[in-house]
């Protein structure tokens, strides 16, 4: 459990680096091209939503079980819920959503939007867990959790802007 919790926060903290350095890159690049600060703050935003969504499939993705062994799938929505899962699904999609929410808050729908993109995400990784057998388990309730932390940091994310609108432009 400990080693466990030592691996995702090494992952987690490389991730940040990542997202670091290539943060810097987007800004020197446009200081070199001589970029309005509207450019770079979108593309920085680019580099965020890639890197959240990298750590997000990363830490889903990468195998822990043995090559070709699929624990129990729980495909049941009502099935009784791992408290510790739970959170822990939630809290690793309020990132993405936070970052989509940004990235489509000029959508009719952003939060909406945003959910929708972490409703495929996390879909299309509970399939690549069940069909290519990663040894993780494939997990609706997962899906569902996804969803609601998605759903949550899209939530923050508009509530932010909207602020941020309403104190500026009054």
């Amino acid at each position: 459990m400990a080693s466990e919790i030592r691996s995702t926060l090494a992952t987690v903290g490389w991730i940040a680096a990542l997202t670091a350095i290539a943060s810097a890159g987007v800004i020197v690049a446009s200081l070199m091209q001589k970029s309005d600060s509207a450019d770079v703050a979108r593309r920085l935003l680019g580099v965020w939503f890639a890197a959240t969504l990298a750590g997000v499939a990363f830490l889903t993705l990468t195998p822990t079980g043995a090559a070709g062994f699929r624990p129990g799938s729980n495909l049941n929505p009502l099935a009784p819920v791992d408290l510790r899962n739970t959170v822990g699904n939630v809290a690793l999609y309020v990132p993405l959503g936070f970052a989509a929410g940004l990235v489509w808050r000029t959508a009719r729908w952003p939060i909406l939007t945003a959910a929708l993109c972490c409703v495929v995400v996390s879909f299309a990784i509970e399939t690549a867990q069940w069909v290519f057998a990663l040894g993780r388990s494939a997990d609706v309730q997962d899906s569902l959790f996804d969803t609601v932390g998605g759903l949550l940091g899209a939530s923050i994310a508009t509530a932010i802007v909207v602020t941020i609108h309403a104190v500026r432009d009054p």
